[in-house]
């Protein structure tokens, strides 16, 4: 593994937070010994005032193997696993080279206590994959994106590299002032079924936007 915070630590800081890591191999190693950076239970990584969180991680097994993810955040014990800033913004990177299904760039657990939150800053997060299943909360905005350019995206059961389900809308809280999805060098974005977004909702890419299915959108939408 790269970084790894486990089992009580606690960072905490009023200025910036920088956290990277990066994991190494190659073939079709173990995703267990494959992580760039692991935030993993009873955690917590909190910015004060107007400090910033920047997480990044990379995992460079290019192989087969299962769970090579750039950056996990996990609570599979019920003890908590959180990142949170006050005013400052929050920005999460993560990159595999990994070609299983389970090798993501950004991954979350199921568990309910994992969570990504800001009183008002922003919260971005970046990878060509996500898999995450923890709340996420702001009155400022939020952006999901891909990493890299002419990556595409799928929504609600929409085609895309990064695939965004219907759950894992149902994590993003009422409140941001805005969420956008994509972004101005990213492939085009495929909707596939109804979701609903309680904020307003910027779909950003350079390509087309195909909306198959019936989006409910509680403030306004963009395109």
């Amino acid at each position: 593994w790269g970084t790894v915070l486990w089992n009580g630590v606690s960072v905490t800081g009023s200025g910036a937070i920088n956290i990277t890591g990066t994991s190494g191999g190659s073939g079709n190693g173990n995703g267990g010994n494959n992580f760039g950076t692991v935030i993993y239970n009873n955690v917590s990584v909190e910015a004060t005032g107007t400090g910033t969180v920047t997480i990044s991680g990379t995992s460079t097994n290019t192989g087969t193997g299962t769970g090579n993810t750039g950056v996990w955040l996990t609570d599979y014990t019920g003890n908590g696993a959180s990142i949170i800033s006050d005013s400052g913004d929050i920005s999460i990177t993560g990159s595999t080279g990994g070609t299983d299904s389970s090798s993501v760039g950004f991954y979350s657990s199921e568990n309910t206590n994992a969570s990504i939150t800001s009183t008002s800053g922003d919260i971005t997060l970046t990878a060509d994959t996500m898999d995450y299943k923890s709340s996420m909360q702001s009155s400022g905005a939020l952006k999901l994106q891909p990493e890299t350019a002419t990556t595409t995206v799928g929504i609600a059961g929409g085609a895309g590299t990064l695939n965004l389900s219907t759950d894992e809308i149902g994590y993003l809280q009422n409140g941001f002032s805005s969420i956008t999805i994509g972004k101005a060098d990213a492939g085009a974005i495929t909707v596939g079924g109804s979701d609903t977004f309680n904020d307003d909702l910027n779909l950003i890419t350079d390509s087309t936007i195909a909306i198959n299915g019936a989006l409910t959108i509680n403030d306004n939408m963009s395109m």
